[in-house]
């Protein structure tokens, strides 16, 4: 089998392939694209037919992969933990500006799923101190990889919560900024979600409740007791929901609520600020 043979036998679009096999092969992209005609050895034809099994099974390409970038940063990723999209780059951009602000800050994110966000912000800012939770085990598996992979573990303390529980907001910790990307998806249109997010990503990662708001409602009451003072609350949002995320943090008295749009013009991120007492 060729390389070109390989690219055909995935069946997946071209681009697809070419990116998987540069995986399977540990080499650049434009190596795949100059030597179509190079011989695979027999394990790496093996390595082939089991990708194109995985793929025809429905099985999204970054798991077949087993790694995808967040932030210019490889992550580990599989069944059982969301895959980091660029969507939620832009909250650790806006993390990133508002904790560049503080000396020593410390960051909270919460839904941590990969460890993307954490992880991200963490290598990027020396002085950051960051927590992540989620409530998967499984998903935690793969931050703790990830934190290794990127050489931040000693900084980023990860452990099993649940963020819809009101005494999980009780610690002693008080934070600067607290990011979430939380499930969002109104449950009645998980089942319109493409076959593959259905059937391998976490659904407890995507359904938000019936009008995909739970997480949002709920989070935005009770997070204010681990905010210091000043400290500001930065969700992620599906399509459509950023006006009404702005007004469920402005009616539990988060000031300065704005909203970011991404690079398609979509209005992705919501920001608010814990009011100052001085």
């Amino acid at each position: 089998m060729t390389i070109n043979e390989a690219i055909t036998a995935l069946g997946c679009s071209k681009r697809d392939a070419q990116f998987i096999l540069a995986a399977l092969l540990d080499k650049p992209e434009s190596h795949i694209l100059i030597h179509k005609s190079e011989v695979l050895t027999d394990e790496q034809r093996q390595s082939v037919l089991h990708a194109a099994e995985r793929l025809a099974h429905g099985e999204p390409v970054q798991y077949v992969i087993g790694m995808w970038e967040f932030m210019s940063l490889p992550f580990y990723v599989g069944e059982g933990v969301l895959i980091p999209r660029g969507d939620t780059e832009h909250v650790c951009e806006k993390a990133e500006a508002i904790l560049r602000k503080n000396a020593m800050p410390v960051l909270l994110d919460l839904c941590t799923g990969s460890g993307a966000i954490p992880i991200a912000l963490v290598h990027s800012l020396p002085a950051l101190t960051a927590y992540g939770v989620d409530i998967s085990e499984k998903a935690l598996e793969y931050a703790r990889k990830n934190a290794k992979l990127n050489g931040v573990e000693s900084r980023l303390t990860l452990s099993v919560a649940d963020v819809m529980d009101k005494g999980f907001y009780t610690s002693n910790i008080f934070f600067d900024v607290i990011t979430c990307n939380p499930p969002y998806i109104p449950t009645g249109d998980i089942a319109l979600l493409d076959k593959s997010v259905q059937d391998f990503e976490p659904i407890s990662a995507l359904d938000g409740g019936a009008d995909g708001l739970d997480f949002y409602r709920f989070i935005s009451e009770n997070a204010l007791s681990s905010l210091k003072d000043g400290g500001s609350l930065i969700f992620e949002v599906g399509i459509g929901q950023a006006t009404d995320v702005a007004e469920i943090m402005k009616r539990h008295g988060y000031v300065s609520v704005a909203i970011q749009k991404d690079y398609s013009g979509i209005e992705r991120v919501v920001t608010g600020e814990k009011r100052r007492l001085s």
